[in-house]
């Protein structure tokens, strides 16, 4: 072989789908960490003690695991009758890791990026390397872009990665219904699997624990199981029988989250709500208009990146996907995508607050780069019928050296416009490195460790704790007040078995950010 023919073998195998895909590792891994870094500086607030009273008090006092367990089942039961009904969800708040120690409480986050990241690439890998048949390298490139938009562009990253409570109800539960949904397609499309039985165990329990989560998720569950069950007949699957099982394990949960008495007394603090029509009339102008305000230009910017490796994928796929009707299919995805508001607008007549949108802007994700793939397989069939092809995209797709220089380009690009944009501060990366840089995420645990030292000292009993000075974007969501009737200083004053708890106010202060 000429030197010229070894040099160009070298510059594709350094070029190609694998290596992009291994760019795309590093790059998200050096993006994520900033954010594990901070997440060393998160504390405990609001909902945490609300939630986690009984259990912390029963660690204290037994350091016992059993009894820990115990009381977090009887404090399902009792939110269940006089708050919500959503069991799993409260087992899993009651059990938020400052229970047991304030230092362990970074591990949440932890806990949903790794719920969010490897329910997203289980279901990707099902469809894309187990359906399609294509090479794990492309799966791994799709994955880490929207990855990555999901974790630095969500509407809250506070409530969706850092505070515990709020994170847990939708985005760790986002990370199961991905999951499942994985599982429950894999099902249906490997008759053939060695362990059926254990296979058919694991969707089974996740639906069942998926139906005591939040109500977004177990409507867009219903919807989604009803589509797939009626594909599953179509082609003439005969495993939409089998999946009928987990369907009655989800809809017996849903159903006893439902029919929770809690769930009339929280109903009753919201007096003017929308009816079911309204509620969905309201659902449809809502979700367009934050699906504009959500696809700035650096989202698009990263969607972009995928057109190489989805052109790819869709000239090799057509025996796998039909690719008719697309207009269809992004009206169905839409409606999809609306569904989600609707329970929050009907029970309260708002959108659902920055966790709740954070679920609603995953999926807004996904379902976008889903129609981008069932968009250009309609029209690569269009323009195989016309024994025609699309230049650019085909070139893309096979010249390694040009793919290249669009992802550099592009992500040249996204670097510029955050830079650039009013909203630039709030990608998540770049607000955790700013805050670890200033020192704000030091000063700001800092505080929480001298409230720390007054709350763990038996001799006070109305305890005064010192203002956060600094508020980090990606750590700070709520705080106690100079009020000892608030329901979040009340909390916390249980939690720490004080008679009351206030923040004094700062007349100064310098904020540095």
């Amino acid at each position: 072989m000429r030197n010229t023919d070894r040099i160009e073998a070298t510059a594709r195998k350094i070029v190609s789908w694998r290596f992009t895909a291994f760019l795309a590792v590093i790059l998200i891994i050096m993006t994520l960490l900033p954010i594990l870094w901070i997440a060393v500086y998160n504390v405990p607030c609001a909902d945490d003690f609300n939630y986690g009273l009984m259990t912390h008090h029963t660690w204290m006092k037994t350091h016992n695991l059993f009894h820990v367990f115990k009381m977090s089942l009887r404090e399902v039961k009792n939110f269940y009758l006089h708050w919500q009904g959503t069991w799993f969800a409260i087992w899993l708040m009651s059990l938020q890791p400052a229970v047991f120690s304030e230092s362990l409480y970074p591990l949440g986050t932890v806990m949903q990026l790794i719920s969010l990241l490897g329910g997203l690439y289980f279901l990707l890998k099902t469809l894309i390397v187990d359906i399609a048949h294509e090479a794990r390298s492309k799966c791994v490139i799709i994955w880490a872009i929207i990855s990555t938009i999901c974790i630095q562009f969500l509407p809250s990253a506070s409530q969706g990665l850092f505070w515990y409570n709020g994170a847990v109800f939708y985005t760790f539960f986002y990370g199961i219904f991905l999951l499942g949904e994985g599982l429950a397609l894999r099902y249906a499309y490997f008759p053939n699997s060695k362990n059926r039985i254990g296979d058919l165990a694991v969707i089974c329990i996740l639906m069942l624990l998926l139906g005591g989560g939040n109500y977004a998720l177990c409507l867009l569950t219903s919807e989604l199981w009803v589509l797939i069950e009626l594909c599953l007949v179509w082609k003439h699957n005969n495993r939409w029988k089998e999946l009928l099982l987990p369907a009655v394990f989800f809809f017996t949960s849903f159903a006893i989250s439902i029919v929770s008495p809690g769930n009339a007394v929280r109903q009753a603090a919201f007096e003017e709500r929308p009816s079911v029509i309204e509620s969905i009339q309201i659902s449809f102008s809502k979700t367009f208009i934050c699906t504009t305000e959500w696809l700035t230009l650096p989202v698009l910017l990263l969607l972009l990146l995928l057109l190489p490796v989805l052109w790819s994928i869709v000239s090799e796929s057509e025996r796998c996907w039909p690719f008719r009707n697309p207009g269809l299919v992004t009206g169905i995805s839409f409606c999809l995508l609306s569904s989600m508001n609707t329970p929050s607008i009907y029970a309260t007549g708002e959108l659902g607050p920055g966790r709740y949108q954070n679920i609603v802007f995953y999926f807004l994700i996904l379902l976008l780069v889903f129609n981008m793939f069932y968009w250009m397989g309609w029209f690569h069939r269009k323009i195989k019928a016309l024994e025609q092809g699309n230049v650019l995209l085909d070139f893309l797709s096979t010249h390694e050296g040009y793919r290249l220089a669009l992802i550099v380009l592009v992500i040249a690009s996204v670097w510029i416009s955050v830079e650039t944009l009013p909203n630039g501060k709030r990608v998540t990366t770049c607000s955790a490195w700013d805050s670890l840089r200033s020192g704000q995420a030091w000063e700001y645990r800092e505080t929480f460790d001298r409230r720390m030292k007054i709350l763990q000292d038996d001799k006070i009993t109305d305890a005064v704790l010192p203002s956060y000075i600094h508020m980090p974007y990606v750590l700070y969501f709520d705080d106690i007040t100079s009020e000892p009737g608030d329901w979040r200083n009340k909390s916390m004053a249980e939690y720490y078995d004080k008679n009351s708890v206030i923040r004094e106010e700062e007349l100064f202060y310098w904020d540095f950010s």
